[in-house]
C-alpha cells in the first residue's frame, strides 16, 4: 500500500474537482474515444490510444470525463488510471505507477487478489525491477489468468505522461507498453494523454507502436465551438449567482464578445477556463473585469504564438499584485522544490519564510485565477503558469530564472532564517521546530548552480553566525546528517573552498 499513489486516482482527494468536460463539449472526442475503448476484441485494430495536444488544449479533463463515463455506464470494462503532475513527488515519476494500478485492479476484478498478492509476497524487491517485468507480473499474468468467467476487458488511462520528469522514464514506458501489445492476445488497452514533446512523439512514431496506435490530436475546429459553449454556459452562471450580478445587463456579455474571447483561446481551454476564473471574482464587477481583458494589448502585436492573448491575461493578473517579489519569490521556491520532488504545504511555506499564520492566503488573493490555495496545498491550476514563468520572451519582467532565485534564496536563509534559528542553544529543539527551513535549504543546495560571490559572501557570513552564539559546529552535521543533507553540503563547501 505504500507504494501506491493514491493521488494519481481519478478521484483523488488530492484531486479535489478535477478539470472535466462542461456538459455538451467534446462530444466527438469522448464519442471516438468512448467507441475505440469498447471495441470487441475480434474488431480490434489498435491497442494504444494517444490524445495529444498544446498545453491548455484539454487533455485531463476529457480523461477525466471518459474514466467517469466508463466507471459509470459500461461496468463491464475495468479501468484503472493514473494523472501524472510535475508539482506532486508522488506522481511524477515513472516508480509508483504499477503498483498504482495493480492496486485498481485488484478493486475493478477482485479475483486477480490472489495472484497479485503472492507475486509480490514472493518477490518483495518486485517494484526495483524492470518497469516492463512489473507491468507483466502484477498485470498482465494476472489478467491471463482469470477464468472465462471473470474476464473483462481491463483499459489503462494515463494522463500527462509528459508531466513525468524524467524524459527517458516517459520513452521507456512507450516503448514498454508497445512490447506488451505486440502481438498478444490480452484483454488489455492503454489511452495516453501528453503534450506533443518531441521525445513522446519519436516514440509514438516507432514501428514497434505506430502499426497498434490510434492517434488524436487535439488542434479541430470543435474546439472553437465547445470553448463558445463552455462561455456562454460560464456567463449565464455569472449572470444568476455573481455577488454583483445586479450591475449586469440582461443582454452582458454580446456575440460579439464571446467571438472575440474564443478567438483570442486560439482552441485552448486554459485560456477560456482563465478568463471566467478571472471575471468571476467576487471582489469586483464582472462587467469591468470582462472590459479589462478584451482592453488589454499584446505584447507583440506581430506575435503568432498559440498563447500570446493567454500571456497578455498572465502578464495583467501579476500586474495587480501588491507584494509582487514576496509572491514571486514564493513560487520560484515552490516551481524549484517541485523539480526536486520535494512538497511544502502552506504551513510549512509560512515558517521557511518567516511569516505569520495564515499571511500567505491573504498574499496570494490577487492570483485566485491562477493558483489555488487549498486543503493546505499550493496549487497551480494549470501547467502553463510555471511553464510562463519560466520563459523569458513570454512573462518579461515576471520572468523566474530559477538559478538566480536559488542563490537568493539560499542567501536569504543563510543570513536571516538561520541566524534567528540558531539563536536557540538546543540543538535538538533547532532539529525538530525548524526541521522544514532545513529541508528547504537542502532543496535549494541540490538546485544551485555553481556558486556565485554573492552566496560565497552568504556562507562567509554564515561562519560568523556561529562563532557569535559559540555553537559547536559539530551538532550542525548532525542535523544535516539525520536529514540527509551531508553530503550535498560537505561538497557545495568544498567547492566554495576552490573558488
Amino acid at each position: 500500500m505504500n507504494r501506491v499513489s493514491s493521488s494519481a486516482f481519478h478521484n483523488s482527494a488530492d484531486r479535489y474537482d478535477p478539470p472535466r468536460c462542461h456538459e455538451n463539449t467534446r462530444v466527438k472526442i469522448l464519442g471516438m474515444i468512448r467507441d475505440w475503448t469498447l471495441q470487441l476484441a475480434c474488431d480490434r485494430k489498435t491497442w494504444i490510444l494517444w490524445l495529444n495536444g498544446a498545453a491548455g488544449a484539454g487533455k485531463s479533463a476529457i480523461m477525466q470525463s471518459i474514466l467517469e463515463l466508463l466507471l459509470l455506464r459500461y461496468t463491464f470494462v475495468a479501468v484503472a488510471s493514473f494523472f501524472f503532475s510535475r508539482g506532486d513527488s508522488t506522481r511524477n515519476t515513472i516508480a509508483p505507477l504499477v503498483s498504482t494500478l495493480a492496486y485498481q485492479l485488484i478493486q475493478q476484478i477482485p479475483a486477480t487478489s490472489d495472484i497479485i498478492l503472492s507475486t509480490i509476497d514472493h518477490n518483495p524487491l518486485i517494484f526495483a525491477q524492470s518497469l516492463e517485468f512489473q507491468l507483466q507480473q502484477l498485470i498482465i499474468q494476472p489478467l491471463i489468468s482469470l477464468p472465462s468467467s471473470s474476464a473483462r476487458q481491463f483499459v489503462v488511462v494515463i494522463d500527462g505522461l509528459d508531466e513525468c520528469l524524467n524524459r527517458n522514464q516517459q520513452a521507456n514506458l512507450i516503448k514498454v507498453v508497445g512490447n506488451i501489445c505486440n502481438g498478444m492476445d490480452i484483454p488489455i488497452i492503454f489511452a495516453i494523454a501528453s503534450r506533443r514533446e518531441p521525445q513522446i512523439h519519436f516514440e509514438f512514431d516507432q514501428e514497434t507502436v505506430s502499426h497498434m496506435l490510434e492517434t488524436i490530436p487535439l488542434d479541430d475546429s470543435e474546439a472553437s465551438d465547445d470553448i463558445r459553449h463552455y462561455l456562454n454556459e460560464k456567463f449565464t452562471d455569472i449572470k444568476k449567482t455573481h455577488p454583483f450580478r445586479h450591475l449586469l445587463t440582461p443582454d452582458w456579455p454580446s456575440v460579439s464578445t464571446v467571438t472575440e474571447l474564443v478567438e483570442k483561446a486560439s482552441n485552448q481551454f486554459i485560456y477560456a477556463s482563465t478568463v471566467i476564473n478571472y471575471i468571476s471574482s467576487p471582489r469586483a464587477n464582472p462587467a469591468q473585469q470582462l472590459k479589462t481583458i478584451l482592453d488589454l494589448r499584446l505584447l507583440n502585436p506581430l506575435s503568432e504564438h498559440p498563447f500570446a492573448y493567454l500571456d497578455s491575461l498572465y502578464q495583467h493578473i501579476f500586474s495587480q499584485i501588491e507584494n509582487l517579489d514576496q509572491v514571486l519569490d514564493i513560487l520560484a521556491f515552490i516551481i524549484i522544490s517541485n523539480k526536486h520532488s520535494r512538497v511544502f504545504n502552506v504551513n510549512q511555506i509560512e515558517q521557511i519564510f518567516s511569516m505569520n499564520l495564515d499571511t500567505l492566503q491573504i498574499l496570494f488573493l490577487d492570483l485566485t485565477a491562477v493558483v489555488q490555495v487549498r486543503f493546505n496545498r499550493i496549487s497551480f491550476l494549470h501547467a502553463s503558469l510555471p511553464d510562463f514563468l519560466q520563459d523569458p520572451i513570454r512573462s518579461q519582467k515576471y520572468f523566474l530564472d530559477l538559478d538566480k532565485y536559488c542563490t537568493k534564496l539560499l542567501c536569504m536563509f543563510l543570513g536571516h532564517s538561520f541566524s534567528e534559528m540558531l539563536s536557540s542553544y538546543n540543538m535538538v529543539e533547532i532539529a525538530e521546530r525548524e526541521k522544514c527551513r532545513l529541508l528547504s535549504f537542502g532543496t535549494l543546495l541540490m538546485a544551485s548552480p555553481i556558486p556565485s560571490d554573492q552566496l560565497q559572501q552568504a556562507f562567509m557570513n554564515f561562519d560568523s553566525i556561529f562563532l557569535r552564539h559559540k555553537i559547536d559546529i559539530h551538532y550542525v552535521w548532525e542535523i544535516f546528517m539525520i536529514l540527509d543533507l551531508l553530503q550535498k553540503l560537505v561538497c557545495y563547501m568544498w567547492l566554495l573552498s576552490t573558488f
